[in-house]
């Protein structure tokens, strides 16, 4: 009787007899030699990672002088960064005539303005943020007083208009290097219509290595672990708040909801900074759910502060 194989039998059977033939050679291959003892290489930087180190293109650099006299690059400067602090809007998904999801598109009002300007004697710089984003510092000339303006485009149609408006003017202390700026709204509002911002000065000689620069926008007390107990950091707190530090040198970042157990951790590690780090710590309210029950949402980072050097003498740091 004549026996019939199907395709998939005969591709099988094949298979089956590729292995027994193949099998002798696998087992006469020699193992791979193990590899050898070697120390791994350092990395080529010290301590955390920090972008701001980068040296500015020389296109970003000229486009920046041209906005400056004489005086303004050969002077004193002073670093900068803009922080925007605040909930997202939730997505709005809405089915379109085809019966695929989209994305609805919302005003830019509901965001945080992105691009802010600093104003120069001859023009301006331009600085770009994300919202709960810290950024690097950007370096501006250094004046008694700062004027901060922000932009918000908006689309008509196939139309695009953009308009400028007056954040504010900051005062800059005379010894001041580093100056971060907290840009904020009410959490009850949608909309970033009025908006406020939180100035403080981070500069490493007025801010400790054993402290973090805290700002809380939860609209509820932060607490922060130290050495005697849980120390509360109020709402709408600005500034630097000292750590612990342990018998290794190590500063311990270790934040709550509360003093109890049966309140939430929202942050505990350990912070290991060079003499020219800071870290610095962001909290904001955002919608409850399962994932954030306390409504509370932070970032935290480690910046490089490095004193800042003159537009002209980028070699050599500036002037104290």
């Amino acid at each position: 009787m004549k026996m019939f194989h199907s395709p998939v039998t005969s591709f099988c059977r094949l298979l089956l007899a590729l292995a027994f033939a193949t099998a002798p050679l696998l087992a006469v291959q020699p193992a791979p030699p193990p590899p050898d003892d070697q120390a791994p290489d350092d990395p080529p930087w010290e301590g955390n990672l920090d972008l701001s180190t980068v040296p500015i293109p020389d296109a970003d650099l000229r486009a920046v002088e041209s906005q400056l006299t004489e005086e303004e690059l050969k002077g004193p400067v002073v670093d900068i960064a803009i922080v925007p602090v605040g909930a997202f809007p939730p997505p709005i998904i809405y089915l379109d005539e085809t019966g695929m999801p989209r994305e609805q598109e919302r005003d830019p009002l509901e965001y945080a303005p992105s691009l802010y300007h600093i104003k120069t004697s001859r023009g301006e710089i331009k600085l770009f943020t994300a919202q709960n984003q810290i950024p690097a510092f950007t370096t501006i000339p250094r004046g008694d007083n700062i004027t901060i303006e922000y932009e918000v485009t908006r689309t008509r149609g196939e139309q695009e208009r953009t308009r400028r408006y007056e954040l504010g003017t900051i005062r800059i202390p005379p010894q001041s290097t580093h100056i971060l700026v907290f840009v904020h709204k009410d959490p009850s509002d949608p909309m970033w219509n009025e908006i406020s911002m939180r100035p403080v000065d981070v500069s490493p000689g007025r801010v400790s290595r054993d402290q973090a620069v805290v700002a809380n926008f939860t609209g509820r007390d932060l607490y922060f672990q130290r050495a005697e107990g849980m120390a509360n950091v109020r709402n709408a707190f600005v500034g630097p708040v000292p750590l612990t530090t342990n018998d290794n040198g190590r500063s311990v970042l270790a934040v709550r909801t509360g003093e109890t157990q049966d309140d939430h951790d929202l942050v505990q590690t350990y912070v290991d900074l060079q003499e020219d780090e800071r870290t610095i710590l962001v909290a904001w309210a955002v919608p409850r759910d399962e994932a954030r029950p306390h409504g509370i949402a932070l970032t935290f980072i480690s910046r490089r502060m490095e004193v800042p050097a003159s537009f002209r003498n980028q070699g050599e740091a500036a002037p104290q």
